[in-house]
């Protein structure tokens, strides 16, 4: 196994790729860890929650830290740690041009309120909040096999397939949802920042599920969900 430092240009390759990363903060020397969903934009990475534990923490102690990893074997790995400083985004005017970044980077993921929105049962929905950690200190590990060996060469594919994969999901996602979202009584509007109804991939989800008795679709079933959503009514 072979241990290098990453540089700052595959730390952020890496927080791209990945949508989930664990999140530290740190209250009267208690700590605390949460995994959240974060995207990446110049020195920020911006994150949506509700009211809670780890929001209240942080409006009290903002230097925060965040870890993202990949794995794919004992000896095939990858780390990237940020230091950083915690910003809430409120809803006023002057946040708008934060927000307007922030739900960007949020409509490319589906159903990217969830679970966050998702209230506990017996609970009532708490108020969502917007943030963003501005970036301090960036570092990152990375472990493979000998250069050239079969171990390094698997690593590479699966990054590269990931990679080019996601760019194309992501394009046609894209596409297909400003279409859908354009047709008259479609059900599938577009969920805001604004916290109101419900976006296209909630109303695909519920297609789905009525259509295909099912709330997994595989990529066996991918036609097919696709031809149900783009034809049926909400």
């Amino acid at each position: 196994m072979n241990i290098h430092e990453m540089t700052e240009e595959e730390c952020r390759a890496m927080l791209s790729r990945g949508n989930v990363v664990r999140l530290a903060c740190a209250l009267n020397n208690q700590p605390y860890i949460v995994p959240i969903h974060i995207d990446l934009e110049g020195d920020f990475l911006y994150g949506y929650a509700t009211l809670g534990q780890k929001i209240e923490w942080m409006r009290q102690n903002a230097l925060v830290c965040l870890e993202s990893d990949e794995l794919i074997s004992h000896g095939q790995w990858a780390s990237v740690i940020v230091s950083g400083r915690y910003e809430e985004l409120p809803n006023t005017p002057e946040y708008a041009g934060e927000r307007r970044i922030a739900e960007r980077l949020f409509q490319r993921h589906p159903m990217w309120w969830e679970p966050a929105s998702v209230p506990l049962p017996g609970d009532h929905p708490r108020r969502p909040i917007v943030f963003r950690v501005r970036i301090g200190r960036l570092t990152g590990r990375r472990a493979s096999g000998a250069a050239g060996s079969p171990a390094d060469v698997r690593w590479n594919r699966s990054e590269t397939k990931t990679s080019w994969l996601t760019r194309v999901l992501r394009r046609v996602r894209g596409k297909w949802l400003a279409v859908a979202a354009r047709r008259p009584g479609s059900g599938l509007e577009r969920r805001s920042l604004a916290w109101g109804t419900p976006g296209p991939h909630q109303c695909i989800n519920r297609i789905i599920s009525r259509r295909m008795r099912t709330t997994t679709v595989s990529s066996r079933n991918w036609p097919r969900a696709i031809a149900v959503c783009s034809t049926a009514k909400r």
